[in-house]
């Protein structure tokens, strides 16, 4: 219940305060479930050996932050009504 009424709430405020709540969602599910950043940095040390801890920590945090991004973008478009999505987007060919 808690996680429809959050989705709700996201898909429903203005732009910028829904981008900034699903990023902040993000971001707890980071701090609080430190067993998924563990697994991206395991993940980005064997795709990029090169890379340095420092770099892998920066790269799992832009993606918790593209993820919240996403959250929002898929929040809202469910909450618009696919007539008004269809409005915002330009369909080629």
């Amino acid at each position: 219940a808690a996680v429809r009424v959050l989705w709700f709430v996201i898909g429903r405020v203005p732009a910028g305060a829904g981008r900034r709540l699903a990023i902040g969602c993000f971001r707890l599910v980071d701090r609080f479930v430190p067993r998924y950043r563990r697994i991206a940095e395991r993940n980005l040390d064997l795709a990029f050996p090169e890379w340095d801890q420092q770099q892998r920590r920066e790269c799992v945090s832009r993606m918790y932050t593209y993820l919240g991004r996403h959250l929002w973008v898929v929040a809202h478009m469910s909450c618009t009504g696919f007539d008004n999505v269809q409005k915002l987007l330009i369909i080629e060919n």
